[in-house]
């Protein structure tokens, strides 16, 4: 690092990000890198690129969690991690509370403690899907494992800290195995010449990540709390993602078929409408939010760039 660009960090807020190592947190280190000091917390690695500082640490260990942060004093926590897959919390429900509920209250008792503004990453997936366009004020409803105890890991970290950002989202776009993004799966698959599933009955507004660490930036920037919508601006279907994917990467459309997920294994994944509505999030903002297709297109800009940077290790 230059001497002098060290000289100005040192007044930049610190944010620390946990699951820094994963998807969103990787994502976070490339967007934030050279406007805040990162800490990173992550299981087992020792440095990854974008962070300043990186502790490997298990969340669901509250006094090692709790060390941490008051040792740190970082103004803002940004809390990833999670078990996301849902197939993985269907095999282990004791596993997703462990992960999505113990450890998120154990980081909101530990922010709490230090006076961190903590943003909670939550999911469209605490609605049942079967209306769509969701508010924060809908009732929820999970109708999956994963759901039940990302609205349980909501519940704790409120509780625990009730000035918390609790972020709901559906997000796509680069990460560091290449393979954790409906949108790699897309651009993987028509560069191959493969034929693929457009899922047209199972909808999310799911936002171009590098929108979202932006958005949360700016919530966080703002006098807002609470419980919020940070998603693309509309909801389209998994055939109509891909189509936008294939026209913007000017990729063969003839590969993707539409298809329902009703016909397919994926029990839960059919027939949802999971959208989630941002006009508070909008209001909160003062400005239009991103759409899908705006995300897809900022991504092509961004492949280049940011594949190489996430898939570096210093």
């Amino acid at each position: 690092m230059d001497p002098r660009e060290a000289k100005v960090r040192v007044w930049m807020v610190t944010w620390m990000v946990t699951g820094a190592a994963g998807f969103l947190g990787s994502n976070t280190g490339a967007q934030l890198r050279a406007s805040v000091r990162l800490i990173g917390l992550a299981r087992n690695a020792s440095t990854l690129p974008g962070y300043d500082e990186v502790y490997p640490v298990d969340l669901r260990d509250a006094p090692s969690v709790l060390e941490i942060v008051q040792r740190t004093r970082p103004d803002v926590i940004l809390h990833t991690a999670a078990l996301a897959s849902h197939d993985a919390c269907e095999r282990d429900p004791a596993l997703a509370h462990a992960i999505n509920v113990v450890a998120a209250h154990n980081v909101a008792v530990a922010s709490a403690a230090v006076g961190a503004t903590l943003v909670h990453i939550s999911t469209d997936a605490v609605f049942d899907g079967q209306k769509g366009h969701y508010t924060e004020d809908d009732a929820t409803n999970p109708f999956s494992v994963y759901g039940i105890s990302k609205l349980a890991g909501e519940e704790a970290v409120l509780t625990a800290c009730p000035d918390a950002i609790v972020a709901r989202t559906n997000f796509f776009g680069w990460s560091p195995s290449g393979q954790r993004s409906i949108l790699e799966f897309f651009v993987s698959a028509l560069r191959n010449q493969t034929m693929v599933n457009g899922y047209t009955d199972f909808i999310v507004s799911s936002i171009y990540v590098q929108h979202l660490v932006e958005l949360i930036r700016a919530v966080v920037a703002s006098d807002n709390r609470g419980i919020v919508h940070i998603a693309a601006r509309e909801g389209r279907s998994k055939y109509e993602f891909g189509i936008s994917v294939s026209e913007v990467f000017g990729l063969p459309t003839s590969l993707i078929l539409p298809v329902e997920s009703a016909a397919d294994d994926h029990v839960t994944s059919r027939n949802r409408d999971l959208s989630l509505n941002t006009d508070r999030l909008a209001s909160w903002l003062k400005q239009t939010i991103p759409s899908q297709e705006e995300g897809v297109e900022q991504a092509h800009i961004d492949e280049a760039r940011l594949v190489s940077f996430l898939q570096r290790r210093q």
